[in-house]
């Protein structure tokens, strides 16, 4: 019931109140672990991986360690490790706390049924081919954006949100009409033998009031005229020392090409390397198995948009010739065992026709 409610929150909340929410989760670090068991325990943990700071987003990575490959088997938990490795943009950090831990398992990786989904995210990005529907939503949560000061760094966590801005807009005319209420002596501040009765603070009331109504209507006139001056395309006031422009929550700076390049790399114990030698000598065992087969037919691809040919262009070829091979070698196993049925039909064949003649 709590990951539920997390998750709803995360989901129907305005974005200011979504960033202070993830910040709050992620100042738990590992403790946010306690989440991705569940369906909707993960959709709130990969939600607040998506939407958070580079600050936040680091945090929630170095909780895991320690525990990513047992969150990756899990059945959501992997889609949350999926996120990871999708959204933070430091894959140095990336690299050392999560692939450290998943390529002292890569043979299980290829294997297990809900941890290849990670490696496929890698290879073959947000493919429909083999990421069930359940685990596609939760990877791509809903846009969330907030309005925040034009000058502001991308990553800051403060802003207003367009709900928020019009929530505040009630609140101060809720206030200026209790101003008002205060102002005519109709508040509760008082009783009736405390009320001012002599002419001075009579006419010391009647001005305030008269200073009030002055001021209503001179902020009145600037709301007006800051009304008709001209909008900008990003709804900001150009003529507005401050501005306020509106920001997508947890938006990436790199792009998905080159963070996947970053995270294979291509040197010799890199993840690119060592799942390309896994390909090349075991092919047979790995194309015989349902899930690992999937891993297979996209290294061998090169992996989409050729992004594991251009960098391991040789070791695609050796899992090209370890495929070959497992071909033949299947062809020359059915063409024995067709020689060896065949000679085993026409041995009966004689051993019938000898007892044909021997009887006439």
């Amino acid at each position: 019931m709590t990951h539920r409610l997390l998750r709803e929150l995360l989901t129907e909340a305005p974005g200011s109140i979504v960033a202070d929410v993830v910040d709050t989760i992620a100042a738990t670090g590992g403790n946010a672990l306690k989440l991705v068991h569940t369906h909707d325990g993960a959709a709130a943990a990969a939600m607040a991986l998506a939407y958070g700071t580079p600050k936040d987003r680091k945090r929630l990575v170095k909780g895991m360690k320690g525990y990513v490959w047992q969150t990756a088997e899990n059945e959501w938990g992997h889609a949350v490790v999926a996120t990871a490795l999708s959204v933070v943009d430091d894959t140095a950090l990336t690299s050392k706390v999560i692939l450290s831990e998943l390529k002292a398992k890569l043979d299980q990786l290829c294997t297990d049924r809900h941890a290849h989904h990670v490696l496929m995210q890698l290879l073959a990005p947000d493919s429909h081919r083999y990421l069930p529907p359940a685990i596609y939503e939760l990877l791509h949560p809903p846009v969330k954006t907030m309005l925040v000061a034009a000058d502001a760094p991308a990553a800051a966590g403060a802003g207003l949100d367009v709900a928020d801005d019009e929530f505040l807009d009630e609140a101060a005319g809720d206030e200026m009409k209790a101003d008002e209420a205060e102002a005519t002596g109709s508040g509760d501040g008082f009783g009736e033998d405390q009320l001012p009765n002599d002419q001075e603070n009579s006419d010391q009331q009647k001005d305030g009031q008269d200073q009030e109504q002055d001021q209503q209507g001179s902020d009145r006139a600037d709301r007006e005229e800051a009304a008709a001056e001209p909008i900008d395309d990003d709804g900001s006031n150009s003529s507005k020392q401050q501005q306020l422009v509106e920001r997508q929550l947890g938006e990436s700076k790199k792009a998905t090409d080159v963070r996947r390049r970053e995270l294979l790399e291509s040197g010799k114990d890199s993840l690119a390397a060592m799942l390309l030698q896994l390909c090349s000598e075991r092919a047979g065992e790995l194309l015989r198995n349902q899930v690992s087969a999937d891993v297979v037919v996209e290294v061998a691809r090169g992996s989409a948009g050729g992004l594991l040919w251009q960098m391991q262009q040789a070791g695609v070829e050796a899992v090209h010739a370890a495929i070959v091979q497992q071909v033949v070698q299947g062809l020359s196993s059915i063409t024995a065992a067709n020689s060896h049925k065949a000679a085993q039909q026409e041995g009966k064949q004689q051993k019938k026709r000898k007892k044909n003649e021997q009887a006439a």
